[in-house]
């Protein structure tokens, strides 16, 4: 018989049994539509190259510092221009700088994310420009005459509708008037920065700043674990030259798509990946004991092929074409699941993950789909195909349930694999649970501050308008008096840093008295505010006080101002720095950047607050008043009577009545921040969730499947009990009773394996154990009643068997 003919009766039998290959289908559906889904993702953010020229020879460059608890940070300046001399080891090394700046020169200013970059970063990259040229190098240098930028693909496209006569045309960033020379090429999320403009050298006094990012060709020939060792001569070398700065700190290098994807990133995607993997080996398991209880229905069939000669390889192949028909069609149904998946990934992913933007089902995603497919029929069929072909032709025909070969078990194979249906459904569901109540005690947690009716507003101050700290510190008092006119603002301040925002800024600092000891700590994050900072956000004053507008600095640029520089910090930094001590009246001397560092005394205590994330423990915080450093980018936050859509409109007014020039487009509440750093946990739960909801149905279906195998294999022996004076509730103890014990038996190592995974979890849960009773013994007894559930039709139809339709065969 022909491999046609096959394929044509086995559509045949198909099509005559709907209930039977629709279930199968919808079973290889969920689970193929899973993998698939899942691969689109991975090829999207993994496997997809970097739209770069090689970019397997770009690495990223980064310092650490061990004993600081520095592990991959920024470069300094220093050490960026010692690795552009390393010709033996780099072929191009790049610097870029990113900052929030205001742009002019259209119809509405922009707040805008800005690169600064130098000459080398498009030939280092391997970056065509869409229109226009690059930097040349003498428009980096100090004092270059002419200021220009590339603008960015996305902002060209936004606001100047993709016109390529941009070129040559005059915009103002932060004030001062730029041309554009170039257009950045269509470009990943990562890479699409709002414009860039020329890096400029840093002075020599903050060389050693921590502050840029690094990216290095390697030369032909060069393996990254090759360009590590070799660099380390140049960490040694500026250790040795520039100790107080660069001892203890070394060149630390990584893949350039290690970077870009991030370790979180690697860590979701192999979570989502086990999870799938789970839930096709259930779908797969499941199929193959539908198929072999199918096979029960048939042995009497296949029993005469056998006897009018059909041979045990044509029976094993019609078996193998009906699982192959059915996993095609599967895999056809299961890309339509994966399209419904594939843009919720991108929908949850967006803003989250990494090149999620290039998420797409292509080519390449529809011949793993047929892959898996393929796979998938031979290996639910295999089985199948070797128990039917191995069937007694007169044991089969005479209907004997327990002596027919297809109908035994006697190696427990189904037994085995409805077993690890329910371990495998076991482990996912309680890691789901796990990380869903960790993003659910996260929301729950107290972040130190209030965020009801509050909200910020970026305001950056350009540098040619607000040249000196005295012009900064009047626009704020200035503007603060206007707010406190505005009906429904309850309170106003500002701060340097957005709550929540992605990053820390990190300060180190040396303590009086300490200096030997303690010197430089880099574990106390740093935020500028202005006065009235902790009243807007509600945070708790725990002792002395909190800065007030008479605290002006002895700044160089306020000689007029002779005064005592002063900070407040956190509960934490303050019980670290000075245990069993009062840190009121301590000094400390912060080094804040490209601005010189005094000793500035502790005149307040507050309460923690979690600043980057809700998750992570409270670190220690000192916090500088604005009117004694003049920082020009912060953000205004507003406390409302009411809404924050009631006064919104009435603080944009107060900001462009001051200066029409200064956008105020990047407008948020506090209460979307909160909700938006949790989006990937919630993510996260819902996809897992999904996932093992499918795989417990699935295992439900296989438990189904296996008890219904069972009773129809003992039928016969139903019958004769029946006869005997069995009644209906001993069929089915003795039917469930079977069920129980292979849910039991699923459930110990559905434990073991859900420790285990709850273990490799430990990371990203928050506040719960990773062996949580509760969640454990919930999700045990939810699978369990589950099981049950599906063996009760099973046990309902052996209690109805007529024990004399049944005994009939004899």
């Amino acid at each position: 018989m022909t491999l046609f003919q096959e394929i044509v009766i086995s559509s045949r039998f198909l099509i005559s049994r709907p209930g039977y290959t629709l279930a199968a289908i919808l079973t290889l559906a969920l689970g193929i539509g899973a993998d698939v889904s899942i691969y689109s993702v991975y090829h999207a953010v993994l496997l997809q190259p970097l739209p770069l020229v090689d970019p397997d020879r770009l690495v990223s460059v980064a310092e650490g510092n061990v004993a600081r608890g520095v592990t991959y940070g920024a470069c300094s300046q220093r050490t960026y221009t010692e690795l552009v001399k390393r010709g033996d080891v780099f072929s191009g090394v790049t610097a870029f700088y990113p900052r929030i700046a205001n742009l002019g020169g259209l119809e509405e200013p922009l707040t805008v994310m800005s690169w600064q970059t130098d000459a080398a970063f498009f030939s280092t990259l391997g970056l065509r420009l869409a229109a226009g040229r690059a930097f040349r190098a003498e428009e980096t240098r100090p004092g270059s005459p002419s200021a220009v930028a590339v603008l960015g693909n996305g902002l060209w496209r936004r606001e100047f509708g993709s016109d390529p006569a941009v070129i040559g045309r005059i915009i103002r960033l932060d004030d001062i008037p730029v041309t554009i020379i170039g257009v950045m090429p269509q470009a990943e999320a990562w890479l699409d920065a709002d414009l860039l403009v020329p890096l400029q050298p840093i002075v020599t006094d903050f060389q050693s700043r921590r502050m840029l990012g690094v990216v290095a060709r390697m030369r032909p020939g060069i393996t990254v674990e090759h360009a590590a060792v070799m660099v380390q001569s140049t960490s040694a070398a500026l250790a040795e030259e520039f100790p107080p700065t660069h001892g203890g700190w070394s060149v630390v290098l990584r893949p350039f798509t290690d970077s870009v994807v991030g370790a979180d990133t690697r860590r979701l995607l192999l979570l989502m990946g086990c999870a799938v993997a789970v839930v096709f080996v259930v779908a797969c398991a499941n199929l193959t004991n539908l198929l072999l209880a199918r096979a029960v229905g048939r042995r009497h069939e296949i029993a005469i092929h056998s006897a009018l000669g059909a041979g045990r390889m044509r029976l094993a192949r019609r078996m193998l074409t009906e699982s192959v028909m059915l996993a095609v069609a599967g895999g056809c149904a299961g890309l339509l699941v994966a399209l419904w998946a594939v843009d919720l990934f991108r929908a949850f992913g967006t803003g989250q993950v990494p090149r999620i933007d290039r998420l797409a089902l292509g080519w390449h995603v529809l011949g793993f789909a047929a892959v898996i497919s393929l796979f998938a029929g031979m290996a639910v069929g295999f089985v199948p195909a070797l128990h039917v072909s191995g069937a007694a032709p007169i044991g089969a025909m005479k209907g004997a349930g327990s002596g027919t070969p297809g109908c035994s078990d006697r190696h427990g194979l189904r037994s085995m694999l409805v077993v690890a249906q329910i371990a495998l459904s076991i482990a996912l569901l309680t890691g789901a649970i796990l990380v869903g109540r960790s993003v659910l005690l996260a929301s729950r947690v107290d972040p130190g501050l209030e965020v009801t009716n509050r909200f910020a507003v970026t305001v950056n101050l350009p540098p040619t308008s607000y040249p000196t700290s005295a012009t900064v510190i009047e626009f704020w008092r200035t503007l603060f008096t206007r707010l406190e006119a505005v009906p429904g603002v309850k309170n106003a301040a500002a701060t340097s840093d957005r709550w929540l925002l992605a990053g820390r800024r990190v300060v180190e600092y040396d303590v009086e008295g300490q200096e030997g000891v303690n010197r430089r700590v880099p574990a106390a994050e740093l935020r500028t505010v202005t006065p009235g900072y902790f009243r807007t956000l509600g945070i708790p004053v725990i002792k002395g006080r909190v800065f007030d507008n008479d605290d002006r600095g002895a700044a160089d640029s306020l000689p007029h101002q002779q005064g005592e520089f002063v900070v407040v910090v956190s509960k934490t930094l303050a019980a670290r720095q000075w245990p069993g001590e009062d840190a009121i009246g301590k000094r400390i001397r912060p080094n804040v950047g490209n601005t010189v560092s005094y000793w500035s005394t502790v005149i307040g205590i507050v309460d923690d607050i979690r600043q980057s994330a809700l998750a992570e423990r409270p670190v220690p915080t000192v916090y500088l008043p604005e009117y004694q450093y003049a920082w020009r980018r912060m953000f205004l936050l507003i406390q409302a009577d009411g809404t924050p859509a009631s006064v919104l409109p009435s603080v944009c007014k107060a900001i462009t009545e001051m200066d029409p020039r200064l956008p105020v487009d990047d407008v948020v509440s506090l209460d979307s921040l909160k909700y938006q750093s949790l989006s990937l946990g919630r993510s996260v739960t819902f996809v897992l969730l999904v996932f093992a909801v499918i795989a417990v149905f699935l295992a439900a279906v296989g438990v189904y499947s296996v008890i219904g195998y069972s009773v129809a294999c003992r039928k016969h022996e139903f019958g004769i009990r029946i006869a005997v004076g069995a009644n209906s509730g001993d069929i089915v103890r003795l039917v469930l009773r079977r069920g129980i014990r292979l849910a039991l038996i699923g459930e110990g190592i559905g434990i073991i394996l859900a420790f285990a995974l709850g273990i490799s979890l430990r990371t990203m849960l928050f506040e719960i154990s990773p062996v949580d009773p509760l969640t454990h013994a919930c999700v045990a007894v939810f699978v369990l009643v589950v099981a049950l559930t599906a063996c009760l039709v099973p046990a309902w139809r052996a209690a109805r068997i007529d024990p004399v339709r049944a005994l009939r065969t004899e």
